[in-house]
């Protein structure tokens, strides 16, 4: 029943290396990130399980691989290189998008349990605060056990 905050570790650019993520994840632990999940999709990395190894080696808080997972073997890697877990497997329903609370209600009355808040709209407007007051106003909108991705881009 308690919120815990998970950030993604990705890549700044196509010339970051390993190290580059495992002091990204210290940063954000620094910051107050509870989890932190790593992208190892092979279009995200180029040595995916070598990030995640460096961030799980660099971080005292657990660390989940993030990945499309077709076949337990990849859950394996992902163990052996460290991981607590992963997320985003593949059987898993797709996230819905709200932006306001009428669809969080409405959506939570027909069942849906997993929510995504700014994946793709950007709330972005220059008001300082804006942004974070809707995120803020919708994730106390879920529903008790719901599961939230909330996009940000810093």
């Amino acid at each position: 029943g308690k919120a815990v905050l998970v950030w993604e570790v990705v890549r700044p650019g196509p010339a970051s290396s390993p190290a580059d993520l495992a002091r990204l994840a210290r940063q954000y632990v620094s910051l107050g990130a509870d989890a932190l999940a790593v992208r190892t999709d092979a279009a995200d990395s180029p040595s995916a399980l070598a990030d995640l190894w460096a961030v799980t080696q660099a971080v005292k808080v657990p660390v989940l691989a993030r990945d499309w997972v077709i076949h337990p073997l990849q859950v394996v890697d992902a163990k052996e290189a460290g991981a607590a877990g992963v997320l985003g497997v593949i059987h898993q329903d797709a996230p819905v998008e709200v932006v306001n609370a009428q669809e969080v209600d409405s959506l939570s009355r027909a069942g849906v349990a997993f929510f995504g808040i700014n994946l793709s709209i950007g709330l972005s407007l220059p008001i300082p605060g804006f942004a974070e007051d809707v995120a803020h106003g919708l994730l106390g909108r879920l529903p008790f056990g719901a599961v939230s991705l909330v996009g940000v881009k810093t």
